[in-house]
């Protein structure tokens, strides 16, 4: 996976957010930006923090 910075006004791909894309989510270095997951700092931070607790749960079975 590869994170990169956004600097296009583009809205957020999570469905009722209407923020600008703060970051492009790649498959790797060679993913073009269109294929990318688009999404905005406060759902990357919330997406972070349910990965989080779904991997810890998931390792506590």
């Amino acid at each position: 996976m590869k994170i990169c910075k956004c600097n296009n006004q583009i809205t957020c791909d999570i469905k009722g957010c209407s923020n600008l894309t703060a970051f492009y989510v790649k498959k790797d270095e060679l993913s073009s930006d269109s294929d990318a997951l688009k999404i905005c700092k406060n759902c990357a931070k919330s997406l972070l923090k349910t990965l989080e607790k779904a991997i810890k749960d998931k390792e506590s079975l």
